[in-house]
């Protein structure tokens, strides 16, 4: 069935089986197929919808019980159009072309979501409760790591940080870079709340107080872990490397190494409970 082709290509799914939710419905002319393992992944087709395309997509429904589809509101189209456009802007193309096939699909959806909250955040008007509802979502179905992936993506990291990492990685060594990078990547993940990635906006100070913040909140709050990481990848090492200046004198025990030969990176780890912090670095933090 040639609609059931085309869906397992959008959706990156090889075979559509019970482990894939989704949520059908027809509104007027077109059909809405929204993917419950990733909260934002809706696709919409135009058109006029035939009797044999909805018998095409029978099989897909009979797979699941009644209860477990949610049929789409007329209103809800809003929604489906403002999906559609987070998609559609260069910099989410261009990121979703990155990481299509090198991630796997349950992180690409993650990522996409968190595309979908960027662009809420950056057409402004009143999307909290969206976005929050989004991220408790997410947080409930997947829990700490899909939180971490979408936290980075809707923060634009996989745009800047982690493209760059994984086209250097690739450049340098075609065979094994795809390996190396999802390695990175995982570790990043991982210790995500405990990291801070530095950008090309971000000055030497800003980072110095970001560090200094940080280690004061994880310290009033008991956190066991022991170090904050800073990442650093181009021109941004040199923006980390003037920060340490200051922070030399505030934490005595700072590791910096180059994980990767060849790739202008830096991992700083900060421990950050040996420190001369005093009570002005509380004051103005």
């Amino acid at each position: 069935m040639i609609i059931l082709d085309w869906l397992r290509n959008i959706l990156g799914d090889k075979s559509i089986d019970t482990d894939l939710k989704m949520d059908i419905a027809t509104s007027g002319k077109k059909i809405v197929i929204k993917n419950n393992q990733a909260p934002v992944t809706i696709i919409q087709i135009g058109g006029n919808v035939t009797n044999e395309t909805l018998n095409q997509l029978s099989p897909i429904v009979d797979k699941y019980e009644k209860k477990e589809l949610i049929f789409l509101a007329e209103e809800q189209d809003n929604q489906v159009k403002k999906v559609i456009s987070a998609e559609d802007n260069p910099e989410s193309k261009g990121v979703i072309k990155t990481f299509q096939g090198v991630l796997s699909e349950q992180d690409i959806f993650l990522l996409r979501t968190g595309l979908y909250i960027r662009q809420l955040t950056k057409s402004g008007g009143n999307n909290n409760e969206e976005i929050q509802k989004i991220k408790r979502d997410v947080w409930a179905t997947h829990g700490e790591r899909a939180n971490n992936i979408v936290n980075l993506s809707s923060a634009g990291y996989y745009g800047n940080y982690f493209r760059m990492l994984y086209k250097d990685l690739i450049k340098q060594n075609p065979q094994e870079g795809k390996t190396k990078f999802l390695k990175e990547h995982e570790d990043i993940i991982k210790n995500m709340p405990l990291a801070i990635f530095v950008n090309s906006s971000m000055g030497a100070d800003e980072v110095t107080d970001k560090v200094i913040e940080l280690a004061l909140r994880n310290i009033t709050y008991g956190v066991t872990d022991d170090t904050i990481t800073l990442h650093a990848i181009g021109q941004n090492v040199k923006t980390v490397e003037e920060s340490l200046k200051y922070l030399r004198t505030k934490f005595s025990h700072i590791k910096t190494k180059r994980p990767l030969k060849n790739i202008n990176q830096t991992v700083t780890k900060i421990y950050y409970k040996e420190n001369n912090l005093t009570e002005e670095d509380k004051t103005t933090s």
